[in-house]
């Protein structure tokens, strides 16, 4: 398990689909500073686009990477050589996630942070310093990651399911359109409300509020993890039953 570890990591350090993501989250950056500067300041700047890149562009970078870092290896026989080499087929499945989540955790933060800076050295801060306010900041950065990567894990079940790029990756896309029509319905029905807000798709509104109760942050702590254990779980069980060819 250790020395899959130690792949994946590698892996990552010298990704170029992870470096080109990351070169276009910096020229996101600055064009967003240019276009938004006068609007957003302070730590609004940070939490706003932590909350709002989800609906703007964040499931196709994710798929880019899933479909280049994981997806590939079915289609080379990267993965069936892994097996072959006497790797257990979970072991493979969590080290699988495990680099995902390092990844995606850098693609979800590394433009609120770039805009942050950006628009702080241009435009200053805009509001004096308080620990209340990086409390907020660190508080929404937490809940905010632990969503990116269950939904993200949803993304990953679907390669490891289908073991094709195309389409998991498509319906991985596809995710955000579908969400944005479900969140349309939500508004109208209750029954809908109820069921939406405990979902992992629900629970970005929640991470985002100015003030939420301890019940209201562990339900999103807890959420996430149910999305990725059973993600998890299901990876491992249809991969141990897949023909790996």
């Amino acid at each position: 398990m250790f020395n899959l570890l130690k792949i994946e990591f590698y892996k990552l350090r010298y990704s170029k689909t992870l470096l080109g993501i990351l070169l276009f989250c910096l020229f996101e950056s600055i064009l967003c500073t240019l276009l938004f500067s006068k609007i957003l300041i302070g730590k609004v700047v940070f939490t706003r686009v932590l909350g709002t890149q989800l609906f703007l562009g964040w499931f196709v970078l994710i798929s880019v990477f899933m479909a280049m870092y994981i997806g590939d290896e079915f289609s080379s026989g990267y993965i069936k050589n892994l097996i072959s080499y006497g790797h257990k087929r979970h072991e493979i499945v969590i080290a699988k996630f495990i680099g995902t989540y390092v990844g995606i955790i850098i693609i979800s933060l590394i433009t609120p942070i770039l805009i942050t800076i950006i628009n702080t050295f241009m435009n200053g801060y805009g509001e004096p310093f308080k620990v209340s306010s990086f409390i907020f900041s660190l508080r929404v950065t937490i809940l905010m990651t632990f969503i990116y990567i269950g939904i993200g894990s949803i993304g990953i079940f679907m390669l490891f399911v289908s073991r094709n790029v195309i389409f998991s990756e498509l319906a991985f896309v596809l995710i955000d359109p579908l969400n944005r029509i479900i969140t349309l319905f939500d508004m109208k029905n209750p029954a809908i409300d109820r069921i939406y807000t405990n979902t992992i798709f629900g629970q970005v509104n929640i991470a985002l509020l100015p003030n939420i109760t301890l019940f209201q942050g562990l339900k999103v702590i807890i959420i996430s993890l149910i999305t990725i254990s059973v993600s998890i779980g299901l990876s491992i069980y249809f991969f141990n039953k897949a023909d790996i060819k």
